[in-house]
């Protein structure tokens, strides 16, 4: 019967070390919720991008602002305007226009395609394309919560 005795005090030993290492694992782990949160936002984030410009181009802003046959003639401070204030005041958003011949800023430069934002925030994007032109323009909304 002594035996008995050390093989359950033993057990009783096992059972406290892997209660111990179970709870210093479950409090000092990283939180996975941080990563959630802002995985989340971001979607928000692309999604609101993407409602503003289809309610741009379903009530016909995009279509009037943006020039038929000369992409470079179109209004580009008309589409920046609405395009900044759908946007709530916890946002800003960096505008570019992608064509086949290349990318525009949002005041209709020439540039290189992709963000210059530069900063220590996540950047989400959202992309729609205009097709009622005889090149497509793919609008960017590159967006970012202000701190």
């Amino acid at each position: 019967m002594v035996i008995l005795n050390k093989r359950g005090y033993f057990y009783f030993i096992e059972i406290l070390f892997i209660l111990l290492l179970l709870t210093s694992f479950i409090l000092f782990f990283p939180r996975a919720e941080v990563g959630h949160l802002r995985l989340t936002e971001q979607r928000n984030l692309e999604t609101m991008g993407f409602g503003i410009l289809k309610n741009l181009d379903e009530s016909g802003i995009l279509s009037k602002h943006i020039h038929p046959s000369t992409f470079t003639a179109s209004n580009f401070t008309e589409l920046s305007t609405f395009m900044r204030q759908s946007l709530p005041s916890t946002a800003d958003a960096q505008i570019q226009y992608e064509l086949t011949s290349g990318c525009f800023s949002e005041l209709g430069a020439p540039e290189t395609c992709g963000s210059n934002i530069t900063g220590n925030f996540d950047v989400a994007l959202a992309q729609y394309t205009f097709t009622k032109r005889p090149e497509p323009v793919t609008i960017k909304l590159f967006l970012w919560r202000l701190v």
